[in-house]
């Protein structure tokens, strides 16, 4: 899953179980509860805040650009599962739903901007280091 993860810690270690573990439970609560949707989405916000604090506490990844990027996107899931709660009986105008789901759109379209901007830079910063080597690397042969 992430090549670049931190394994000096014991806690850092068992981040792709985790990882997993919540694949599972997506699946499970899905389709053991289907007629009850109110319970799905509550307990993938549970599951999503207990990873945060996972996440938060024992930043398992190399990188603080790599932790932000999953604070930010958990964060997100989580704003969107709010969202979930929302459209489920909670608002019952078609027109205020209508709104929200704009509002919604946004807040999917900040995180796809977000990580794109992400994929981006780490593309350039690479592509820039492998310049840098070969430019050296030539210059050594000289």
């Amino acid at each position: 899953m992430y090549s670049d993860l931190k394994t000096d810690l014991l806690v850092s270690a068992f981040y792709n179980i985790v990882y997993m573990a919540r694949r599972m439970l997506f699946t499970l609560l899905t389709f053991a509860l289907a007629k009850y949707p109110n319970l799905i989405v509550m307990g993938l916000l549970y599951s999503c805040v207990l990873y945060l604090v996972y996440v938060g506490l024992s930043e398992p990844q190399e990188t603080k650009l790599h932790w932000a990027s999953d604070m930010f996107n958990e964060f997100m899931l989580i704003v969107n599962f709010y969202f979930f709660l929302l459209y489920l009986k909670v608002v019952a105008d078609t027109d205020e739903m209508m709104n929200l789901g704009w509002y919604h759109i946004g807040v999917l379209a900040a995180m796809v901007l977000y990580n794109l901007l992400v994929i981006i830079f780490i593309t350039l910063a690479s592509l820039c280091r492998k310049i840098k080597l070969d430019l050296l690397k030539a210059n050594q042969k000289k």
